[in-house]
């Protein structure tokens, strides 16, 4: 059974690319982990501080939560279902051209291959 996962929210929410984000079952593993408390500095476990690698940085997570309180949930799903739909209709127009989509597409990422290397070079 799996414990955690971990994402990252610039893909889809188009936020900015170095806000990841972990998901645990367990509330108190990062905290744990992460613990950066000193005799001069404590905090309670929930504690910003406690719960990511570098205390000192931008908030990192503010533009994650600003686009998920405005997307909301139905918003998130919408937004995801309508990429993986496009990236269906592209693939289906690619083979159709006759390119070789070479992954089940599933999500939201086409891996395409012409019928020569210097063909799928171009293909940039």
């Amino acid at each position: 059974m799996r414990t955690s996962w971990t994402t990252d929210g610039h893909k889809w929410l188009n936020t900015p690319y170095d806000g990841a984000m972990v998901i645990c079952r367990d509330a108190a593993a990062p905290a744990s982990t992460m613990n950066s408390d000193a005799a001069y500095l404590s905090g309670t476990q929930d504690a910003q501080k406690n719960l990511n690698l570098e205390f000192s940085r931008r908030p990192r997570g503010i533009p994650i939560w600003a686009a998920l309180r405005a997307l909301g949930r139905s918003g998130v799903a919408t937004m995801i279902e309508r990429h993986c739909a496009q990236a269906s209709r592209i693939a289906e127009g690619l083979r159709d051209a006759g390119y070789e989509v070479l992954n089940r597409v599933v999500i939201n990422q086409v891996l395409v291959r012409a019928a020569t290397d210097d063909q799928t070079v171009a293909i940039r």
